[in-house]
């Protein structure tokens, strides 16, 4: 048995009901295909996969279940937690298959795993619910002798994105008021920027991945596409807590010159 635990993280889909739709230019049914290629063609199985939320643009219980559907493919367990753009209620009904779950507590080897819902409904940026802490707490309290990653569609920081930053986690202060009273926190996982991007809180690590569809600009003030192929990241927690992770793109997809470099919003 390997000595870690490898966890892929794919995020922000935006997949339709209609798959010929396309956001900003770009088909993200077919971007999300590459994407689970590039996947299925690594000489490594992973031994789950995280969907950090905003896996429908419209909502759409058809997107959900067709989703459910090509995550079966990948025969590895799979978990979820929704975005700012889902319908949660459309989500449990349809993400159901054989190996993809509603599980928020994951228990693998010495690590835990603590999907939260961050999403306001109809509200662009997050907030995590005095119930979502609360869970968050217990299952902290619960496993002391576990390495804790922590999951939520919205990251608890700025990342120097002046237009992205104000619809990150509203209320950040109070989730890192919780997470301070355990140690075993070692990581913290977002989607939400469609972007690659990695900080600090104190010395806890904070990694985001790019969409499988559309890219947004690091670094900007304003809305700005970043024209480059999808991606997912993979992150492998090591029994001593540490984590190791690397970003993969889909090269193989060429489309993603379809999206539109000179889109102000969606």
């Amino acid at each position: 048995m390997q000595d870690f635990i490898r966890v892929v993280q794919i995020s922000d889909m935006h997949l339709f009901a209609d798959t010929s739709k396309r956001l900003l230019g770009l088909n993200t049914q077919d971007s999300f295909n590459a994407v689970l290629q590039s996947l299925s063609e690594q000489p490594w199985q992973a031994d789950l996969v995280l969907l950090t939320g905003d896996l429908s643009q419209d909502e759409s219980l058809p997107a959900y279940q067709r989703l459910a559907q090509q995550i079966t493919t990948l025969k590895t367990p799979a978990y979820w937690l929704p975005g700012n753009h889902d319908d949660f209620q459309n989500m449990l009904t349809g993400l159901i298959s054989p190996n993809l779950h509603a599980d928020k507590s994951i228990i693998q080897q010495n690590w835990q795993l603590i999907l939260l819902n961050s999403q306001i409904p109809s509200k662009v940026p997050g907030l995590l619910a005095q119930n979502e802490l609360q869970f968050l707490a217990s299952c902290l309290q619960k496993h002391p002798q576990h390495h804790a990653l922590v999951c939520f569609h919205h990251p608890p920081i700025t990342i120097g994105c002046g237009w992205l930053d104000p619809l990150g986690l509203q209320n950040a202060a109070e989730f890192f008021a919780v997470i301070d009273r355990y140690p075993q926190v070692k990581g913290i996982l977002n989607g939400h920027i469609h972007q690659q991007f990695e900080s600090h809180y104190k010395n806890i690590p904070i990694y985001t991945t790019p969409s499988t569809c559309i890219q947004f600009k690091p670094k900007t003030k304003y809305f700005e596409l970043d024209i480059i192929p999808p991606g997912y990241r993979y992150l492998d927690l090591q029994q001593d807590g540490s984590i190791k992770t690397e970003v993969l793109r889909a090269d193989q997809f060429t489309d993603y010159t379809q999206a539109n470099p000179k889109a102000k919003g969606y």
